[in-house]
């Protein structure tokens, strides 16, 4: 069995998969930085609901242990909901990325 890279297999993402990985990747900076201020002024985390009082240490204990965590999780969610919708669009477009086998042995493209 050849690799993937060998059956014709394409690395790039389709155009709405593209479109979707940069949309999520500018969600993930703004919730980011949104948290990151309710850490230090105080107020209502975004999607989380949390109630926080803010000030100086609770902003750097936010920023420096827990926003690390939130951004990897927002990252792997948004890297698997891109992947999914390449996925789906390879396969209603018809290149689901397998292209044609080579023969065994063959040297001709």
């Amino acid at each position: 069995m050849e690799p993937g890279w060998e059956q014709g297999g394409s690395d790039e993402l389709s155009p709405i998969a593209g479109l979707l990985a940069g949309i999520l990747a500018i969600a993930v900076v703004i919730l980011s930085g949104w948290m990151t201020i309710v850490a230090f002024v105080g107020g209502t985390m975004p999607i989380l609901g949390w109630e926080m009082d803010g000030g100086v240490g609770t902003g750097l204990l936010w920023l420096l242990f827990v926003d690390p965590i939130v951004i990897t999780v927002m990252i792997w969610l948004g890297m698997a909901v891109t992947l999914v919708v390449d996925r789906l669009a390879k396969q209603a477009s018809g290149s689901g990325g397998s292209g044609p086998h080579r023969g065994e042995g063959s040297d001709r493209w």
